[in-house]
């Protein structure tokens, strides 16, 4: 018989967005996402409640970052975003499809569109 094991779930409890960058519309994000494609980055929008966004995570490379993270503190660098109110699944930009993530059932991601709404021009 395997041994049991103890499963812990540590949630996220508090996440630092450096910079955050409102795209005027989701044409004008795509646009911005299409060339970040062309240049051979893959990159995979993410929509949630109302909102696209593309976020750049703070790798944890460093001790400070690691212990941060384990005490519940994410890091994001930046996030470029546009109000996006109905989900599709890619945008076309010329020749160039912009995959787009339906990530609803994440909480913090339902929490960062919720945010970022709250500071739309």
């Amino acid at each position: 018989m395997a041994e049991v094991i103890e499963i812990e779930h540590r949630p996220i409890r508090k996440l630092v967005i450096l910079e955050y960058v409102q795209y005027p519309t989701m044409k004008a994000l795509s646009e911005a996402i299409a060339a970040i494609i062309k240049a051979g980055v893959r990159v995979i929008l993410t929509w949630a409640g109302g909102v696209a966004f593309f976020h750049q995570p703070i790798p944890w490379t460093t001790e400070r970052i690691m212990k941060d993270r384990l005490k519940g503190e994410v890091y994001w660098s930046s996030i470029l975003f546009s109000l996006m109110p109905d989900y599709k699944p890619s945008i076309r930009v010329g020749k160039v499809d912009v995959p787009i993530m339906n990530v609803s059932p994440n909480l913090v991601f339902s929490q960062v569109a919720d945010w970022l709404k709250d500071r739309t021009r």
